[in-house]
């Protein structure tokens, strides 16, 4: 992809985020001041890069958080085929997988090629997030077995490296508990469920 496609579709992706945002000043200001200076500077710079890159995975998550999937695949495929560092093209490919699987309507085999491929090499916060994904292929496949046990590797592994993300930790809890229920677990998910309420509030209040 030339600098001319790749500044067109940032371009487009800001106007979908512009229509679409209705968070309270969040970083609106921060975020376009910072986004038009790397479009006027050289944003294949080091330096240019990586603010570009960070600014780009805000957008995702933000574009994500909406279910704004038309923008969110743009979002991915810039971050996969721009000259960024290594870690924001594998963020990429995991946003790429999400629109891809498209809660489990779309192509899951090819989005499972992809979350594999972050499981394996991307940041903590996106491993967990890809194992979060996965498991939820395979419980629109009707594979629970298999789905709890991702979602419980996810959560054990997110202990493990000390990442705190409340979409892993509402991601993975939230169906443990579900499909708790479903094999007959009602007060035990119950329970998980009520623990989840503060750190549901807390997201939703963000």
């Amino acid at each position: 992809m030339n600098k001319l496609a790749i500044n067109n579709l940032l371009v487009t992706c800001c106007s979908s985020f512009r229509r679409s945002a209705d968070l309270a000043e969040i970083s609106h200001g921060r975020f376009y001041q910072s986004l038009g200076l790397l479009l006027a500077q050289d944003v294949y710079s080091r330096h240019g890069r990586q603010n570009l890159g960070e600014l780009l995975v805000e957008l995702a998550e933000h574009v994500h958080a909406l279910r704004e999937m038309d923008e969110l695949e743009q979002v991915g495929e810039i971050l996969v085929n721009s000259p960024l560092p290594q870690r924001f093209k594998t963020i990429g490919r995991y946003y790429q997988a999400v629109c891809i699987q498209n809660f489990g309507e779309g192509d899951t085999e090819h989005a499972r090629g992809l979350l594999e491929h972050v499981i394996e090499s991307g940041t903590p916060v996106y491993r967990a997030r890809a194992m979060i994904s996965l498991a939820a292929s395979l419980r629109h496949q009707h594979d629970n077995q298999s789905a709890l046990w991702l979602y419980r590797e996810a959560a054990h592994f997110a202990s493990l490296v000390r990442i705190y993300d409340a979409y892993a930790t509402l991601g993975t809890q939230k169906m443990v508990a579900v499909i708790g229920s479903e094999n007959g677990d009602h007060r035990g998910a119950v329970d998980l469920l009520e623990q989840l309420y503060p750190v549901a509030q807390s997201v939703r209040s963000s």
